[in-house]
């Protein structure tokens, strides 16, 4: 079942299965201002549901690590986050679509740019590798999905180990209005970047430490 493209109130979204709340758990969105621009409020109800349930990679020294089970975050759902039309208040609705989100390939592209003679080592290029292959995959992932695939990242500089903390939050299905309004990194949404290319700043170490209210 394909999905409908993203409006300027609504976002479609593929997450993975892993970060869908629990049956019967409850979500608050009580900082949500409804008097900000609705996209990229939109995008700050999504980040502070998706973040603290994400899994983190580790690019370092050439190596990318997962803190979670990466099976897990291969089965992708389908959901849509929207604002009441009289209250503005924020909803999120699981859709009944599903997708497929190849790691495995992912994992072969970084491994096969590490083989290249010109390839820097440095955690930033790594990086770059690596969110390069996540926007390709996420394009296969998408297909049958009305709207441009745009994945969801955040990145953060790895304090112990110097090199690059990345979380996958899905894939955005973008349409073109709404793409405008939020060009990379999305207004109000610090730390969520498209990768077309992702570039290491200074800014990454001012992601928030959202928490899922109960």
């Amino acid at each position: 079942m394909p999905a409908v493209a993203t409006t300027a109130t609504s976002l479609s979204i593929l997450v993975p299965a892993a970060l869908l709340p629990g049956e019967g758990e409850d979500l608050s969105f009580n900082a949500f201002d409804t008097t900000a621009p609705a996209a990229a409020q939109l995008f700050k109800v999504f980040q502070h549901f998706a973040s603290p349930r994400a899994g983190e990679f580790l690019l370092d020294n050439g190596d990318v690590q997962f803190d979670g089970e990466l099976h897990e975050e291969s089965s992708l759902q389908l959901i849509q986050v929207s604002s009441d039309e009289e209250s503005g208040e924020p909803h999120i609705n699981v859709r009944p679509a599903m997708s497929h989100f190849d790691w495995a390939g992912v994992m072969q592209e970084v491994s096969d740019a590490l083989l290249d003679e010109h390839f820097l080592g440095t955690p930033e290029e790594l990086a770059r590798v690596f969110t390069e292959a996540v926007r390709e995959m996420a394009g296969i992932a998408a297909l049958g999905f009305a709207g441009e695939a745009v994945p969801l990242l955040t990145l953060r500089p790895h304090p112990e180990t110097k090199g690059v903390g990345v979380t996958f939050l899905g894939i955005w299905l973008a349409d073109s209005r709404t793409m405008q309004k939020c060009a990379p990194p999305c207004p109000d949404s610090p730390g969520m970047m498209v990768p077309r290319p992702v570039r290491i700043t200074t800014s990454c170490s001012t992601l928030p430490r959202w928490k899922v209210a109960a």
